[in-house]
């Protein structure tokens, strides 16, 4: 019995070796071609999620492989999956950026130009993805030199690296610069699997004509990339295309060619889970059926664009569209108060809007600034490459040794400068994103605030609404109480009443927006109930007693004894007590 326990134990062990042999192994097998492929799929589909002691074992596996096969591109590999490990499995981590610089390191010791070049431009992406622009832009910068240096024509799918570059400028809004990009992506795309990404580029050339008023080249690129679209069998892109083919006519004001583009780009959005796009194909639907004085079409039609966005932030630049166009409809309907409220939720949306634009554009200036220092540092470099190198001619002949020993001394010296500014810079940067990243969130938090404040309002008028028509009840049947309807409009008055839930919302946004209001409160006055924090947080926000009362569902003259009470806890008068909340 024991020997087969023994036998059981060591099968258990060599078949876990042999199962842990098996990953990178049948690489041996492989023709060099398809190796680095083949390593790449085994990482992503077996490794990737898998515990990091597993995944470092066979990784260092892989390692051992492709040196027993001399494949250098497989060693190199090795650096990559391990910094990708950590980022898809830590987000933002040091680990990631120590594999980076190893590989760059590495690359550069043993000369290989291209490897160097590759891994640079990885940890730009690696910046890119956690949206660090500028750190993502000066490392883009820095393989675009090398690759350049190389030759494009040599670089191995170069293509991906111009697409890359276009997708950071488009996002910053520098729609010149993506284009140039783009187009070179084009130039230098052979790969013909992936028409898809082949259709992107083309459509997105079309999108930055249409968005400069050249709609005949706007449209030149959109009919290609339909065309590729349909010969390639891609009916997302076709649909895609289509809707931008119909924005061109809407645009241009052919409503009634633009029509059939926008329903099929609507239909095809929908069915791909292209929402956002669908929203804008309903959208200019919408404006047609207003133009055409057909308010019920827009109506119902706005209802279902609605139904796109619900619960979707991203889509601001929709739903603000969606405002003006409802108080367009109640403005031609003849229902102006319904209209002006839309008109003010459009004001306050395209506010938001344009400070958030402001911070892109902010971050696109940066860049520039950072394209702009870079090439300055190339022309210094260059200049400063050749003073020494006349320098160094005129005194060669007289003092050999003493000028290698200055040059040597003052080199170290340039690079010791050139890295603690780069460090500082780099330092400066990053406080400037985050300072940036955390204006948007404040800024996102108050607009929240605001439309959470604004359908407590809403809400304190239905309830008035339910206590005057439950006064009326008792008044138009001389004091007899229907009791039925009372309790129907008590249930309903009460849903409409800040809840425990409401509460926990209201304050999580309100602390963002007056961060440290609740600690402030609870260290000056120890002695405050729940109540009376609500109270002064209603109070911050300037809400007068009845619409307190309706909030919290108290009486009104239960709000003044709460006040009454915080008078006498907090040692102010009503107006000095008022005054004070406001400015802490």
């Amino acid at each position: 019995m024991r020997v087969k326990f023994l036998l059981v134990i060591l099968f258990i062990i060599f078949y876990g070796f042999k199962l842990s042999a098996q990953n990178f192994d049948t690489i041996l097998k492989v023709e060099p071609a398809k190796r680095l492929a083949e390593a790449r799929d085994i990482y992503k589909f077996k490794l990737r999620k898998r515990d990091s002691v597993y995944a470092f074992n066979q990784l260092d596996r892989l390692t051992g492989v492709a040196k027993k096969l001399d494949d250098k591109q497989l060693e190199y590999a090795v650096y990559e999956f391990k910094a990708d490990f950590f980022s898809v499995n830590l987000g933002q981590n040091p680990r990631s950026l120590y594999y980076y610089d190893k590989a760059i390191a590495r690359a550069r010791k043993e000369g290989e130009i291209y490897e160097t070049g590759y891994f640079v431009f990885r940890k730009g992406q690696y910046f890119d993805t956690f949206k660090q622009y500028v750190p993502a832009y000066e490392y883009y910068l820095r393989a675009y030199d090398i690759f350049k240096g190389l030759g494009f024509e040599n670089v191995p799918n170069i293509s991906d690296f111009f697409y890359v570059l276009a997708q950071l400028e488009y996002n910053v809004n520098d729609f010149d610069a993506s284009k140039t990009y783009l187009l070179q992506a084009l130039h230098y795309n052979t790969d013909t699997s992936d028409q898809g990404k082949r259709i992107n580029m083309t459509n997105t050339i079309g999108l930055i004509y249409r968005g400069e008023g050249n709609y005949r080249q706007a449209m030149q690129y959109f009919n290609q990339g339909l065309a590729i679209a349909r010969e390639h069998g891609i009916p997302v892109w076709e649909s895609i295309v289509s809707g931008n083919i119909g924005s061109v006519y809407f645009l241009e004001g052919d409503y009634k060619k633009a029509l059939p583009y926008l329903q099929a780009d609507y239909r095809g959005s929908v069915r791909y889970g292209e929402m956002q796009n669908a929203a804008i194909a309903m959208l200019r639907m919408v404006r047609i059926s207003i133009r055409n004085n057909n308010y019920q079409t827009a109506a119902r039609q706005l209802d279902s664009a609605k139904s796109l966005f619900k619960n979707r932030p991203e889509f601001l630049n929709q739903r603000i569209d969606w405002y003006n166009l409802m108080a367009a409809v109640y403005d031609g309907t003849g229902k102006q108060a319904l209209a002006a409220g839309f008109h003010t939720q459009y004001e306050l949306a395209k506010d938001s809007l344009e400070k958030r634009n402001n911070i892109i554009a902010l971050e696109g200036i940066k860049l520039k600034w950072e394209l702009d220092k870079h090439q300055s540092e190339i022309a210094r470099f260059e200049a400063e490459q050749k003073a020494q190198r006349s320098q160094r001619d005129a005194l060669l002949v007289i003092m050999a040794l003493l000028l290698i020993i200055s040059v040597l001394i003052y080199n170290r010296q340039k690079l010791v400068r050139k890295r603690d500014k780069a460090v500082f810079e780099k330092a400066e940067m990053l406080l400037l994103l985050e300072k940036a990243k955390a204006e948007e969130d404040l800024l996102k938090a108050k607009v929240e605030l605001e439309e959470y404040t604004r359908s407590l309002r809403q809400k304190n008028e239905l309830i008035e609404q339910y206590k005057n028509q439950i006064d009326m009840l008792q008044v138009a049947n001389d004091g007899v109480i229907d009791e039925d309807k009372v309790a129907q409009l008590e249930k309903m008055m009460e849903a409409h009443i800040m809840t425990n839930d409401n509460w926990l919302e209201f304050r999580r946004l309100f602390e963002i927006v007056h961060t440290g209001f609740f600690n402030r409160i609870n260290h000056l006055f120890t002695n405050l109930t729940d109540t009376d924090i609500r109270i002064l947080a209603l109070l911050r926000l300037g809400l007068r007693n009845r619409e307190m009362a309706n909030m919290l569902g108290i009486t009104v003259e239960g709000i003044k004894k709460s006040k009454q009470r915080l008078h006498k806890k907090t040692g102010f008068s009503a107006p000095d007590l008022e005054e004070y909340i406001t400015q802490i």
